[in-house]
């Protein structure tokens, strides 16, 4: 019995050997992977009631519905990131540019949400600011019909993107939990094989 206790002790002294290695190990990882920030800034779809009703008969909630959903796909069009490549004067590509950037449109909201992210916290800001900017005046040049004419559908920025505070990846818990766990495994698979070469080496002694 005292035997059984001690050796059920050695083993849980593994498994906490094991899983402290692993987040440290995490932890490591975490703080050698650099920082990434992320601001995001919102925009409005709104509708003209009198320059929609001549071109659609749908209704003006309805139509900023139809249109939020097109839009959500032209953010990152090769029109809107030359734009932002330009202001800014970002030694990028546009589809370099494009794959820093998230659009997201909130369930039941005429809005759209964009998101750039960077290891420049300032960078990650004035891109977000520069696409909405952008992107804007790309949906006001599709969206009126001729030059003397105001139009169909405008964006307008709501909430600029303020400059990130914190990151927002890596996450050391993340990290941190998986190496945990990884370590945790490793010290169950250990104790597994440990058990399995006891039953073999009792089975091979001669009675």
């Amino acid at each position: 019995m005292i035997n059984s206790l001690g050796v059920l002790r050695t083993r849980w002294r593994l498994l906490a050997v094991t899983a402290l290695l692993g987040g440290a190990a995490g932890l490591v990882a975490f703080l050698a992977t650099p920082p990434l920030y992320t601001a995001t800034t919102t925009t409005f779809v709104s509708v003209n009631g009198a320059a929609m009703s001549a071109a659609t008969p749908l209704d003006g909630s309805d139509l900023a519905r139809q249109r939020v959903t097109s839009y959500v796909d032209i953010v990152t069009t090769d029109n809107v990131m030359i734009g932002v490549i330009e202001d800014l004067g970002l030694p990028l590509t546009p589809g370099q540019l494009a794959n820093k950037i998230d659009v997201n449109n909130p369930r039941d909201t005429v809005s759209i949400e964009i998101s750039v992210t960077d290891p420049n916290p300032a960078l990650a800001q004035s891109a977000a600011n520069a696409t909405a900017e952008q992107f804007t005046d790309l949906v006001t040049r599709l969206e009126t019909p001729s030059t003397d004419e105001i139009p169909i559908v405008t964006v307008t920025t709501v909430e600029p993107a303020p400059l990130p505070s914190s990151q927002s990846s890596p996450l050391w818990t993340k990290y941190v939990g998986l190496g945990l766990l990884a370590g945790l495994a490793f010290g169950v698979l250990a104790v597994v094989a440990q058990g399995l070469r006891r039953v073999e080496q009792e089975a091979a002694i001669p009675d």
